[in-house]
């Protein structure tokens, strides 16, 4: 039986995707699980204003996305995937949330390396993370990663 857990999030984006290779190995090294994470923005509204019905198709790709990946990592020798999805409006506050809930040994996530003045306007989730998960590891994985 796996002795940790690695929470690895995912997007659905091939700079996530980029992740996965890593977080195996990891957790293949280690022998530790891997907690697929996905956080898919919270649109709930007050009706009639509520799109929930229309983020259907989103929450299905995710699934096959999250499923995909869960193949991967077993066909690839990790013990134990476990897929988790959190509809939150704060990414970075639902990774760390999870992380510190689970009591995860490290967080793997990708970067998609925004260029400063998105990063001003949008922020980067990556930096949340690591600025608010203290005492846990995070492995960046930037787009030029292979």
């Amino acid at each position: 039986m796996a002795t940790g857990t690695i929470l690895l999030t995912l997007d659905g984006s091939d700079f996530a995707g980029r992740a996965i290779d890593h977080a195996e190995r990891l957790a293949t090294a280690l022998d530790e699980r891997i907690v697929l994470l996905d956080v898919l923005p919270d649109h709930r509204g007050p009706e009639p204003f509520s799109i929930a019905g229309a983020r259907m198709s989103e929450r299905h790709d995710a699934l096959v996305h999250l499923e995909e990946a869960r193949s991967r990592l077993l066909a690839g020798g990790v013990r134990e995937v476990e897929i988790m999805r959190v509809e939150d409006n704060s990414a970075a506050e639902a990774i760390t949330d999870t992380a510190v809930q689970l009591d995860c040994d490290a967080v793997v996530m990708a970067t998609h390396s925004r260029g400063r003045l998105a990063r001003i306007f949008k922020g980067s989730i990556a930096d949340q993370v690591v600025r608010q998960l203290k005492g846990v590891p995070v492995l960046l994985i930037p787009p030029s990663a292979a």
